[in-house]
């Protein structure tokens, strides 16, 4: 399967969700990512599995006998998932803009999901976006990737727990646009930039 074929796979809404469940080294049956993702019916739930094991997105960890029958635990592999991402960084304008727009339609479905729930709590949920300009040099900018990677791995190692709520934290990194700035001229006059 070329790369770019795994990426759509994988960024498919309920897909991307149990990508999600399995990430920094969580091992999980079925039936236990179902208690993660109560809003997707098992049988879908199985099936959208079985792409992600046939594509080798996630892999057989362990097979248990269960009353009778044969229990899959499943992980996620972290070096393909890796390579995806090395593949995004070379692919064309038109498939960035493709696959960056999918990825704010689950987004926008994520968020939509929240806020269908009964109670919400903007404050105690820590519900939060925003938008920051830094000023980095690529030197900085790496090491503050780095850190921030770091960070989010540290936090994805948190097995689930009573107290614990599962959050959504997207990043998304633009940079600016370069914009060439014209020394002034003699009379002090710049030009457009």
């Amino acid at each position: 399967m070329k790369h770019i074929d795994k990426l759509k796979l994988i960024l498919h809404p309920v897909r991307m969700q149990i990508v999600q469940t399995l990430q920094g080294g969580r091992t999980l049956t079925p039936l236990q990512m179902a208690k993660h993702l109560v809003d997707i019916p098992q049988a879908t739930l199985y099936r959208h599995i079985n792409k992600l094991f046939e594509a080798g997105i996630i892999y057989v960890v362990e097979e248990r006998k269960v009353r009778g029958s044969i229990e899959k635990v499943y992980g996620l592999d972290e070096k393909e998932i890796m390579s995806q991402h090395q593949e995004l960084i070379q692919m064309n304008r038109e498939e960035h803009a493709y696959f960056f727009m999918t990825f704010l339609t689950s987004l926008q479905k994520d968020f939509q999901q929240y806020l269908e729930q009964e109670t919400i709590d903007f404050e105690r949920d820590g519900l939060g976006f925003s938008q920051i300009a830094l000023n980095l040099s690529d030197e900085e900018f790496q090491d503050f990737a780095q850190s921030l990677q770091k960070l989010l791995e540290n936090a994805m190692k948190n097995p689930s727990a009573p107290g614990r709520r599962r959050r959504i934290v997207s990043t998304i990194m633009i940079p600016e646009p370069v914009h060439i700035v014209e020394e002034p001229s003699e009379d002090g006059e710049v030009g457009d930039s």
